[in-house]
């Protein structure tokens, strides 16, 4: 299934960028699930996810290609499409803003569904929605969002959209910038953005609020 070599890209960056190496087992407060290994070891997020289907009914199961839950407030959810031609239904982050679209959109594009799952997971953490679509390196597009606890869509912020070797970040870099985004933690603003000027520079360069590639 090609859809399969877009989620092993995607764990083999973030086993790059430092977050654990295996599924379902915790590392330094942080924990990735694969689809809905949760329900064995999270009961927690298996119950905020019992009614999030994409096809939005409200009444089955629905689940992220993964889940990265954290000890540090944070919560990561991912969806991911082998076709970059499904990666977005919208081309800017103010159509995103107004809304993610019918079931066909939440079920096709990846942004939308990866929006769709956060909102499920933002009652008592603040959310990073990850979107991944491709099969290879040369090819993978990666789009972060941050939704704040209790936030709505509307309140959503762009924190990157570029490619395998310039996207996906560490829980404490994506937290930087994703407090920034949402205007907390103004003074050390400057200062971050410096130190991680590469991603800030993909973030605003590639996915900005008037457009997207």
């Amino acid at each position: 299934m090609a859809e399969e070599a877009t989620k092993n890209l995607f764990v083999k960056k973030i086993r790059e960028v430092g977050y654990p190496t295996d599924a379902d087992k915790p590392e330094n407060g942080i924990v990735w699930y694969k689809e809905d290994s949760y329900k064995v070891h999270n009961k927690k997020i298996a119950a905020k996810f019992a009614k999030a289907s994409k096809s939005l009914t409200g009444k089955t199961d629905g689940r992220p290609d993964f889940t990265i839950d954290t000890d540090k407030g944070w919560i990561l959810v991912v969806e991911c499409k082998d076709n970059t031609a499904h990666h977005q239904s919208y081309d800017t982050l103010i159509e995103y803003k107004g809304g993610i679209g019918d079931k066909a959109d939440v079920q096709k594009y990846a942004i939308n569904g990866a929006l769709h799952y956060a909102t499920y997971v933002n009652d008592d953490k603040d959310v990073i929605a990850i979107a991944v679509s491709g099969v290879k390196e040369s090819n993978l597009r990666i789009t972060s969002f941050v939704l704040p606890m209790n936030g709505k869509i509307s309140d959503v912020e762009l924190i990157e959209d570029g490619e395998y070797d310039n996207t996906i970040m560490s829980i404490d870099d994506y937290i930087k910038i994703a407090n920034i985004k949402l205007g907390r933690n103004k003074a050390e603003s400057e200062r971050v953005f410096s130190e991680l000027s590469s991603y800030a520079q993909v973030a605003q360069t590639n996915l900005s609020a008037e457009k997207m590639c």
